[in-house]
């Protein structure tokens, strides 16, 4: 399985010390190193994948994958946000509901599935405040759960810098 790291910090410079010096040479082993997008919409979206991951592997919830808690956490958090700021959104998901409305649960669950995965879209639909409010729910909500997340500002991620007054 690939892994990416990306060298913010010395640990993580020194965690890929250690991982190179475990590498044995048989030539089934590949480094690759690029540069990283730091604009602040790529490191948000690498902190979120990060935390998917470490949210998933917490033993917490129902979701064991970070595609899994992707879906929960789109649903449970980008949701309402995207309800409360686009119109247009909330008429796409009224139209989808009333679709759906008359299928039995199972079928529902599915539907509800697929239009959380197809349809609501962090990258796409949200601006870098809305993304860094998603970003602070979710954090709120699985460290009180018990969950352990990496701090954003390991990552170089200011989720403050994008809250109102009263919100903080």
């Amino acid at each position: 399985m690939a892994t990416e790291i990306i060298i913010d910090s010395e640990q993580q410079k020194q965690y890929c010390r250690t991982r190179l010096e475990e590498i044995e040479i048989d030539g089934k082993s590949t480094v690759v190193f690029k540069k990283t997008d730091e604009s602040n919409t790529a490191r948000q979206r690498r902190l979120r994948w990060t935390w998917m991951g470490e949210i998933s592997q917490s033993g917490l919830g129902q979701n064991d994958t970070k595609d899994g808690v992707d879906l929960y956490c789109k649903w449970r958090f980008a949701r309402p946000i995207l309800l409360r700021d686009s119109e247009r959104f909330g008429e796409i998901l009224a139209g989808f509901e009333h679709i759906v409305n008359d299928y039995d649960q199972d079928t529902k669950k599915i539907c509800y599935r697929a239009f959380t995965r197809d349809y609501i879209s962090v990258q796409k639909l949200m601006n870098k405040k809305q993304e860094a409010e998603y970003l602070r729910d979710i954090e709120r909500f699985w460290i009180r759960q018990g969950a352990t997340l990496t701090d954003p500002k390991n990552r170089n991620v200011d989720l403050s810098r994008y809250e109102e007054e009263g919100k903080k």
